[in-house]
């Protein structure tokens, strides 16, 4: 009956997760688009902590901004690696210098990843990393999502397990995922982070502004999907 019923749940199936499973069914399951789209998560890993939040710039316009804590964490990479660069010319350390590039480098690709806006424009009519103004219509087309084409917002969650820094053991969280789903019943990843009651508020708006449906499944398993 397609990928919807072939949800794992992280935990044994208790009553209530039995009900949460049945409870989805019931919702999505006579939906055709539903039927066909996955239920995992679209993006392995995730956060702990809230790294976007949605900002509406106009009526025509919404964006998922990095919060400030998102900025600091990415900064710190890359004063950390620009900070080596320093020390190792210095020094006159020339395997410092270039641990200093490398890690700047990371840092470096983690503030643009984190700090680019991603971009819901109804003006263009797509969804792009990036703004879209000064584009090109054949940019758009190739990097970005067609609003047109969104069927629905899928929330889902998965449990991430990371080994402790202390390396005393395995430290556990729940990440939770904003995906547009597209008629055909693929999926977009949007966002992805571990404050719960802030995805579950962005998604809502984003489902208004889109005017389509938020299919909400982070209750099933205690809201962890794998």
């Amino acid at each position: 009956m397609g990928s919807l019923f072939r949800i794992k749940l992280v935990t044994d199936k208790s009553a209530k997760d039995e009900e949460s499973l049945a409870s989805l069914m019931e919702k999505f399951g006579d939906d055709e688009v539903a039927r066909e789209t996955e239920w995992g998560p679209a993006k392995g890993g995730g956060a702990s902590f809230c790294t976007r939040k949605l900002v509406e710039e106009s009526k025509n316009v919404v964006v998922f901004k990095p919060t400030l804590g998102a900025r600091l964490f990415s900064l710190v990479f890359l004063i950390f690696g620009v900070g080596i660069i320093v020390l190792g010319v210095i020094e006159f350390e020339l395997l410092l210098v270039l641990f200093g590039v490398v890690f700047g480098a990371a840092g470096g690709w983690l503030v643009y990843m984190m700090w680019r806006p991603l971009v819901f424009d109804k003006y263009s009519g797509y969804f792009l990393k990036g703004r879209a103004a000064g584009k090109g219509a054949e940019v758009l087309a190739a990097k970005g999502t067609s609003l047109e084409e969104v069927y629905a917002i899928q929330l889902i969650s998965e449990l991430v397990r990371k080994s402790s820094s202390s390396g005393s053991g395995r430290r556990s969280y729940r990440s939770y995922e904003i995906n547009l789903v597209l008629k055909d019943g693929s999926r977009v990843n949007v966002v992805d982070h571990g404050k719960r009651w802030r995805i579950v508020d962005d998604a809502k708006r984003l489902g208004l502004f889109l005017e389509v449906p938020v299919w909400d499944a982070t209750a099933v398993g205690r809201g962890s999907l794998e």
